[in-house]
């Protein structure tokens, strides 16, 4: 399927639920080598994750942390391993895990990117 994705689709929106961070970055490139191989630009692909977690001050694991972990998590993603959006699912709190995602990640994912360019 990863093949195919990168031979023909327009996106891709795997789940951190069932590809983890560690196999993440492999299956980014079977994409970008079948892109390749198709006589596509990888980079046209959206590759979109979807992330479950929660924003909290002591940190649990990934994406179950501090603002600031979110954000380094993220922004790796973006520049190491070819992601360019996410889809955030608070695990509880709705409501304030959306607004502190939008006040402390979200700016802060955009100026650590916008300095690294």
């Amino acid at each position: 399927m990863l093949a195919l994705t990168g031979a023909k689709a327009e996106g891709w929106l795997p789940s951190h639920a069932y590809l983890g961070l560690d196999a993440l970055p492999t299956a980014v490139r079977r994409i970008d080598d079948a892109a390749l191989a198709a006589g596509r630009d990888p980079d046209t692909i959206r590759r979109v994750y979807n992330i479950a977690g929660v924003i909290q001050p002591e940190s649990a694991g990934p994406f179950q942390g501090p603002a600031a972990q979110w954000t380094e998590h993220l922004v790796t993603l973006v520049r190491t391993v070819g992601m360019n959006g996410f889809v955030i699912w608070p695990e509880r709190d709705h409501g304030q895990q959306i607004r502190a995602f939008a006040a402390e990640v979200v700016p802060a994912v955009r100026e650590a990117l916008a300095l690294q360019a």
